[in-house]
């Protein structure tokens, strides 16, 4: 029979930290945890901040409107139909990263231009083809970082 984690730091002297056990209802990815820590007080500091965060948790959900209950319901419905190991959660980091590279990206045509800016060592010949090859991508006025694959295909 597994042995179930208990909800409270102890100290592991082989590797000379406290260990906290955190049990699957209580983890943040929805797997056992465990996490270490260099002393005792800090280790109770988390586990006091995750049993608090567990208490408000039934007050939290209380507050969404029946509208979000129902849209993260159809969420978790299509996250379970596409037999995927993705979470909510890292569908939602995943698509913030995406949004913040987004926001950072230029376009081809400025990436170009900041490398030919940057390398005034270049030949006339070579700087020449360097902007050949930039006028072939003129047409794609997409941020670099959202580029389709049949979008380059199509131009090479």
């Amino acid at each position: 029979m597994p042995k179930h984690a208990r909800f409270k730091p102890k100290y592991a002297p082989g590797q000379g930290l406290w260990v906290l056990n955190i049990p699957v209802s209580l983890s943040e990815t929805g797997k056992r945890q465990r996490r270490f820590f260099p002393n005792r007080k800090e280790a109770f500091q988390v586990a006091q901040q995750i049993r608090e965060a567990s208490e408000k948790f039934g007050s939290t959900l209380l507050k969404l409107s029946p509208a979000h209950l129902a849209e993260a319901s159809e969420v978790y419905r299509l996250l379970n139909a596409s037999g995927r190991p993705y979470s909510l959660i890292s569908i939602c980091r995943g698509w913030l990263h995406q949004q913040e590279q987004d926001d950072t990206s230029v376009t081809l045509k400025q990436l170009f231009q900041e490398y030919l800016d940057t390398r005034e060592h270049l030949s006339d010949a070579h700087r020449n083809t360097l902007v050949a090859v930039m006028r072939r991508f003129e047409g794609i006025e997409e941020k670099v970082s959202s580029i389709a694959q049949d979008v380059l295909s199509s131009v090479l």
